[in-house]
């Protein structure tokens, strides 16, 4: 069963893998209620929307807790504790990313006022030059 969800991705292809992504949505919702909650339907929404069997793999990778299920019910589920370093490591990637696209912005202003400073001193140099000369 894993053999056949696993794929094979070459090296200058990983930035456009979208997994990640809305796996990581999945565990932090799963972390929401932890630990008093359980939930059905996270999962399977997911996998309709991507056509992947994540629900199987998490299991088997210790990522999350099955309760056994009767004939006909869906399965419940909660994070392990595997499972919940896994999504604290996602939030943790995911503000990084958030505060390194802040960082670019403020490097990018600070060019800017560089470049403004200059000018202002340039300005002021040159009216410096002509009141002394007229």
């Amino acid at each position: 069963m894993v053999k056949e969800i696993e794929k094979t991705v070459k090296g200058d292809e990983i930035n456009r893998i979208s997994t990640f992504r809305w796996f990581g949505k999945i565990m932090i919702e799963l972390l929401k209620g932890y630990p008093v909650y359980q939930y059905y339907g996270i999962i399977e929404h997911y996998e309709k929307e991507k056509d992947v069997k994540f629900f199987k793999k998490m299991s088997d990778d210790g990522l999350i807790e099955i309760s056994p299920v009767k004939k006909g019910e869906q399965p419940i589920y909660r994070l392990s504790l595997k499972g919940i370093d896994f999504a604290i490591s996602i939030i943790n990637l995911f503000h990084g990313e958030t505060m390194m696209k802040q960082n670019n912005k403020i490097v990018n202003y600070t060019k800017t006022i560089k470049i403004l400073t200059l000018v202002m001193a340039g300005i002021t140099v040159i009216s410096l030059i002509f009141s002394i000369f007229i």
